[in-house]
C-alpha cells in the first residue's frame, strides 16, 4: 500500500534495475507520447477519471553501463505535486545507488565477422560487462585457443589454416556467458598478372626459341582462323592471333620446340595459364602420319633448354606434356605415353602420385575416366581442315581449347 492505495515495486539498485507502478488496469492513454496508462490518484482527468487519472512510470538500468530511466508517460500528466515529488524522490534514490557488486557478465559487443587478405592482420575484440574481474577464453570452432585470454585475439598474418568460426567465453564469480560465433575467412590476394602476351602483334623480340632440330619453327601474330579455329576462350575482342609451333616439318624424325620469356624470373607462389589448341593428321581416333604430338609447358626452366626427353636431351624444371589425339587406344604402357609429369628428364611413373589421375596403371593414359571425364571425346575437327572421323575419350586436340594452369600459348 501507498498512501491508502494499491501498488506494486521492485528496486535493486545493486542489478541496475527498478520498476514501479500502481496496480490497476491498464486504461487509455493519457498524453500525446503514452501507448497505455494506469490509474493513478492526482492524475489528470481521463477515462479512468474514475480512479483518479493515469500515470505510470518505469525506471531500468545495468551496471556499468550507467542506470537509465524510462518514463512511460508525458510527466506533466501527473497534476499533483506531491505525486511528481514522490516519483523523483525515487529516480534520484536509484540513480544514486551505489555501483552493483553481483552482476554475472554480458555480452555488450560480440565479436564480429571479417574477410581478411592472405597475410594481413585480423583482430578480434568483444566488449563485456560485470562484476570484476572479467577472465576471457576465445575458442576456435569449438576449441580454447591456448592462451587466447584477453578481450581481443590476433590472428597476425593471417593464413587460410586460420579460417573458421570464433567465439569468446567471459565469465566472472557470479556467471559464465558465451558470445555468439563470429566467421573470420582469409582469402587469397588478388591475383597480379605478373607476365602477358596475348600474341595480338609480333612479340618475337621478347621470346628465346629452343629447337631440338632445324626441322622445327615457330610464328609470332598467326592468324589461325582460316583453319576454322575459334578465338580462344581469353582472347581480346576475339582476336584470332597467337603463336604457331610445328616441328617435324619435313624431314620425318621426330623434334621439339619451345619458347621462353626474355629477362623474366618468377618466384614465390604463382600460376602459369594459357590456352592450348592441337591440330594433328587425320583419320580419327588413330590419327594419320606423323599425328603423334604433345604440347609441352612447365615452370622452373633457365629458359635456355629444349623441353623434352629425345637425344641429348637436357632438359630442366618442372613441365608437363599432353597428347593431342590419344591414337587407337590407350597409350599408357607404351614409350610415348598420353599425359606425361617432368621433372628435367626424369619421366615421373603413373605410380608416382604426381598425376591428377591418380596412381593406377593406366594413370598416364587417356582410358583413364580422369582424363575420359574431362575430355569426353567424340570431336571433330573444324569443315575447312577436311579431316575425317572424331577423336578418342580422354584427348585434348581439335575443337576444345585447353585452359591450363601451369606464358600464354596456342599451338596449331
Amino acid at each position: 500500500m501507498r498512501d491508502g492505495h494499491p501498488h506494486a515495486g521492485f528496486l535493486d539498485a545493486a542489478l541496475g534495475v527498478a520498476i514501479w507502478l500502481l496496480l490497476a488496469a491498464v486504461c487509455a492513454a493519457a498524453g500525446a507520447w503514452a501507448a497505455r496508462a494506469v490509474p493513478f490518484l492526482g492524475g489528470r482527468t481521463s477515462a479512468c477519471a474514475a480512479a483518479g487519472g493515469a500515470a505510470a512510470v518505469q525506471y531500468d538500468g545495468s551496471a556499468g553501463g550507467g542506470r537509465t530511466v524510462l518514463f512511460g508517460f508525458p510527466f506533466e500528466t501527473i497534476t499533483s505535486a506531491t505525486r511528481r515529488n514522490q516519483y523523483m524522490a525515487d529516480v534520484l534514490n536509484f540513480l544514486s545507488a551505489p555501483p552493483a557488486t553481483n552482476m554475472a557478465p554480458i555480452i555488450l559487443t560480440p565479436p564480429a565477422g571479417q574477410l581478411v587478405v592472405q597475410g594481413a592482420d585480423a583482430v578480434l575484440s568483444v566488449a563485456a560487462a560485470g562484476t570484476a574481474p572479467l577472465a576471457y577464453q576465445w575458442r576456435f570452432n569449438g576449441a580454447d585457443l591456448a592462451g587466447a585470454t584477453q578481450s581481443s585475439l590476433a590472428r597476425n598474418s593471417a593464413q587460410p589454416a586460420h579460417s573458421g568460426y570464433y567465439q569468446v567465453v567471459v565469465s566472472n564469480a557470479f556467471g559464465t556467458v558465451t558470445s555468439p560465433a563470429a566467421l573470420l575467412e582469409i582469402m587469397l590476394p588478388p591475383l597480379q598478372t605478373l607476365f602477358l602476351d596475348d600474341f595480338d602483334s609480333n612479340t618475337a623480340a621478347n621470346w628465346v626459341v629452343n629447337r631440338s632440330s632445324p626441322d622445327c619453327r615457330v610464328t609470332f601474330n598467326y592468324n589461325y582462323a582460316p583453319y576454322g579455329i575459334p578465338a580462344a576462350p581469353n582472347s581480346a575482342n576475339g582476336s584470332t592471333r597467337g603463336v604457331k609451333f610445328e616441328a617435324n616439318v619435313s624431314l620425318g624424325v621426330a623434334a621439339a620446340i619451345n619458347i621462353s620469356p626474355v629477362g623474366q624470373s618468377f618466384s614465390g607462389d604463382y600460376q602459369l595459364r594459357f590456352d592450348l589448341w592441337m591440330n594433328q593428321n587425320g583419320p580419327f581416333p588413330a590419327g594419320g602420319n606423323g599425328s603423334t604430338q604433345h604440347g609441352t609447358a612447365g615452370i622452373g626452366t633457365a629458359g635456355n633448354r629444349v623441353q623434352w626427353t629425345g637425344a641429348g636431351s637436357t632438359a630442366d624444371g618442372y613441365w608437363f606434356a599432353a597428347d593431342g589425339e590419344g591414337q587407337a587406344s590407350d597409350t599408357s604402357t607404351t614409350a610415348i605415353n598420353d599425359f606425361g609429369a617432368f621433372t628435367g628428364t626424369t619421366h615421373h611413373s603413373a605410380a608416382s602420385g604426381v598425376y591428377a589421375a591418380g596412381t593406377a596403371s593406366n594413370a598416364r593414359g587417356n582410358g583413364n575416366s580422369y582424363y575420359a571425364a574431362t575430355f569426353p571425346g567424340g570431336q571433330t575437327a573444324p569443315a575447312v581442315q577436311a579431316q575425317s572421323g572424331a577423336l578418342a575419350v580422354g584427348t585434348i586436340g581439335s575443337v576444345s581449347y585447353t585452359h591450363l594452369t601451369l606464358p600464354t600459348i596456342y599451338s596449331v
